[in-house]
């Protein structure tokens, strides 16, 4: 199952505690009496972050899922680490990937 999230490169936005795509949402529009782009830094995804170490998380999360998936599709794949797929790690991916992808 894929479930869209935003597109785009996702970093920390210019604007403290912000998370912003380089890619717009389709049909979204922001009347916040501001240019989004030019306040934030890009296309708003998440705001009110209270850390910046939060913000960094966040912006990476489109790469820790495709890592994770690809990871855990490797190891279902190749007959030699085929033990890895049942064990406790590969079930916490799959239950951190069912979280991400809306499935709980």
């Amino acid at each position: 199952m894929t479930t869209k999230h935003t597109p785009g490169n996702w970093t920390a936005g210019k604007t403290g505690g912000t998370v912003v795509s380089d890619q717009p949402l389709p049909n979204y529009t922001l009347n916040g009496g501001h240019d989004h782009v030019d306040y934030y830094g890009g296309h708003l995804i998440a705001e009110s972050i209270w850390r910046a170490e939060d913000a960094r998380l966040i912006a990476a999360a489109p790469e820790l899922l495709s890592a994770l998936e690809q990871m855990l599709d490797a190891f279902v794949d190749d007959p030699l680490t085929h033990q890895y797929t049942s064990g406790r790690a590969a079930d916490a991916a799959r239950d951190a990937i069912a979280k991400a992808r809306g499935a709980q």
